[in-house]
C-alpha cells in the first residue's frame, strides 16, 4: 500500500506484511530438516458428475471423466526427530482446454471447441503418519487442505472474454479453490 501524498510505502502496511510472513514462516521453523523431496509427473482425474453436461440433449458435452497431466514437487517434514507424524506439502501445476457450458460451468474441451486456455496450482498441506513395514517399505496416509487455484485465459474474440470472466468467476465462486484432501 502506497501513502498518497508521498508515493512511498506506508510503513504500517510493511510493518503488517512482514509480521504476516513471520507468522507464517514460524511454525515451520519448529519442524525437523526435511526428510525428502519428492517429485512428480502425474496424471489428474476428473469426473463430472452433473449428467446434465455428459448426456445428450446439451448443446456442450463433456466425457464424464476428464484426464490431465500435472508436474509437481512435495517435501515431507517430521513434527519432531523420530516421529511418525509429518508435515508434507506440496505442489503441483496442471493445464487444460476449456469452454463454457450453457449450464453455467466451465467444461473441459478439445483444443478445437475451447474458448480458454486453464492454469492450475493444486498446493496440498497435510499431516501425514508413516508406519515402516520394513527397512525398504514404509506405508503412509495423511488427511489435509487442499487449494485448487485456477485462472482461465481468453483465446481470441471478445465473446470468449466473456465466458473467461464467468469460468474465473465459477473457479473463485462458493469456495470451488478450497477442498479437504487425503494422501
Amino acid at each position: 500500500m502506497m501513502d498518497v501524498q508521498t508515493g512511498k510505502p506506508c510503513r504500517p502496511f510493511l510493518a503488517a506484511a512482514l509480521g504476516l510472513a513471520l507468522a507464517a514462516v514460524s511454525p515451520l521453523s519448529a519442524l525437523e530438516k526435511p526428510e525428502y523431496l519428492r517429485t512428480t509427473w502425474g496424471v489428474l482425474l476428473e469426473s463430472f458428475l452433473d449428467p446434465a453436461l455428459t448426456t445428450k440433449g446439451n448443446s456442450v458435452r463433456t466425457s464424464p471423466l476428464s484426464i490431465n497431466f500435472n508436474l509437481g514437487a512435495g517435501v515431507s517434514m517430521p513434527l519432531s526427530e523420530g516421529s511418525p507424524w509429518a508435515f508434507a506439502p506440496s505442489g503441483d501445476i496442471y493445464f487444460y482446454n476449456a469452454e463454457y457450458s450453457n449450464d453455467g460451468q466451465p467444461v473441459v474441451t478439445d483444443d478445437a471447441f475451447s474458448s480458454a486456455f486453464v492454469m492450475g496450482l493444486i498446493l496440498n498441506v497435510p499431516i501425514v503418519y508413516s508406519l515402516p513395514l520394513s527397512d525398504s517399505y514404509t506405508i503412509s496416509a495423511g488427511l489435509g487442505l487442499c487449494f485448487d487455484l485456477r485462472a482461465a485465459f481468453t483465446r481470441d474474440s471478445s465473446y470468449e472474454a466473456d465466458n473467461t470472466k464467468r469460468m474465473n468467476a465459477y473457479f473463485w465462486g462458493m469456495g470451488r479453490f478450497f477442498t479437504p484432501s487425503t494422501t
